[in-house]
């Protein structure tokens, strides 16, 4: 999302604000993009854009290679440090969650420096590196970088720059199949090592990802959420539904959407609100979604119950109606109840049970067709059981359907275990 009347992409790749195209798009200097009609670049710089984005805080962009060439006896005949002046107002850091130094050769030591250190011991207060080594080209191993030919390691925060030192080794048995040794700084997920790279085109570009926010003037200064919302002016969390996080890589801070909101927290009014029920394989919910200003609610549908946003509800079912569902109710009863009489006595109980269980309210019988339900297959169980069906008949009263009472021979009727069931869901 850009400043309205701002240009919100280039070549396909978005600019968010507080990036613009243009000084009075971006925030300041230190986020302005160039745009010429295709490709996005870094103001005043010839590095590519490759993607950016507010949440999380990163920019990708393509930075150059360093390499050291040398001739037949060993001699540096060119080279390039690799140092790029991409960042004048401090706004990046170079990401060391998402990079690494690469280095490639053979007999090769190189590492990067960062951070002029104010001790009289060292010059800076970063320095990483590694060592490649090979006695043949064939010593080296396509998709291996565990030193023969090509070392990789990380590197602490705070790295602002992409400068890479070479140390001065005897290179003149290897200038064969290496005549040149590469480092550069890589996005960890794009660069695999392949025994060609021993000859690596000189104005190869690498990706690398950078971490940006809001910093202070100086890189001296602290800057952090507590500090900036003090100047409402200047602080740039503008949307009412965001919230602030100290940077983890340099001074400053960055702005997010809060919980259940998206968009872009430096703009006001730019976090709005996330229809999660639009989404329920990122949201999950097995029941019935409702979505609420920054939230949702997920609820089982009447008639069950559960954990909706972990698992499916369950019914509440009686059990014998879901026994009854499950055509298992001859395993429910002795053979002397379970007789195909009484249970399609049972079934015909249990489907008035799961009627007034549907979860749909305007299907669901009122109690006076329940009532009559009822009392038809009460009437027809009646005319199957005769004589026997009249004494049982009258031990059971529809006023209270909770009532449990025993057939001349002293054991359950079918009646008696569905009324008294029938009647804890529905009692009347």
């Amino acid at each position: 999302m850009a400043l309205p009347g701002c240009q919100a992409s280039c070549g396909g790749v978005n600019i968010p604000y507080p990036f613009g195209v243009g000084a009075n798009c971006s925030r300041d200097a230190g986020f302005e993009i160039t745009c010429n009609g295709t490709t996005p670049f870094l103001a005043d710089t010839t590095y590519q854009v490759l993607n950016m984005s507010v949440a999380p805080s990163v920019a990708r962009v393509q930075l150059p290679i360093a390499w050291t060439c040398y001739n037949a006896s060993g001699s540096i005949v060119n080279s390039t440090d690799g140092k790029v002046k991409f960042n004048p107002q401090g706004v990046y850091r170079i990401s060391d969650a998402r990079n690494e130094l690469v280095i490639i050769g053979c007999n090769t030591m190189a590492y990067i420096r960062s951070k002029p250190s104010s001790s009289s011991i060292y010059w800076y207060d970063i320095y990483t590196g590694c060592v490649a080594y090979c006695n043949s080209a064939e010593s080296t191993v396509n998709g291996r970088c565990v030193g023969q030919g090509c070392c990789k390691v990380d590197f602490p925060p705070g790295l602002t720059d992409n400068n890479v030192v070479f140390s001065d080794w005897s290179r003149k048995e290897f200038v064969n199949f290496s005549p040149c040794s590469y480092g550069f700084l890589v996005d960890r997920e794009h660069y695999t090592f392949r025994r060609a790279d021993l000859k690596m085109d000189r104005d190869s570009m690498m990706p690398v990802w950078l971490d940006w926010a809001i910093r202070p003037p100086n890189d001296t200064d602290t800057l952090t959420c507590a500090d900036a919302n003090k100047n409402g002016t200047s602080y740039a969390c503008k949307s009412q539904n965001s919230n602030c996080t100290d940077a983890v890589n340099g001074p400053g801070y960055s702005c997010q959407c809060a919980d259940g909101y998206e968009g872009n927290p430096y703009i006001d009014g730019g976090c709005t609100n996330i229809n999660e029920c639009m989404d329920p394989t990122k949201y999950t919910c097995y029941g019935r979604c409702e979505d609420t200003e920054g939230s949702y609610k997920c609820t089982c549908p009447r008639g069950s119950h559960g954990k909706p946003k972990e698992a499916r509800c369950e019914p509440n079912f009686p059990r014998v109606a879901q026994i009854t569902i499950d055509e298992r109710a001859r395993e429910m009863f002795d053979a002397e109840i379970a007789s195909p009489e009484n249970i399609d006595f049972l079934e015909k109980v249990g489907s008035i049970a799961i009627a007034c269980l549907k979860e749909d309210m305007d299907e669901r019988p009122n109690m006076k067709q329940v009532v009559e339900n009822l009392q038809l297959v009460r009437r027809e169980w009646k005319q199957r059981q005769g004589t026997h069906g009249d004494q049982v008949a009258d031990e059971i009263s529809m006023e209270s359907p909770a009532s449990l009472t025993m057939n001349a021979t002293g054991a359950e009727t079918p009646g008696d275990v569905v009324f008294v069931t029938f009647g804890y869901i529905i009692p009347f």
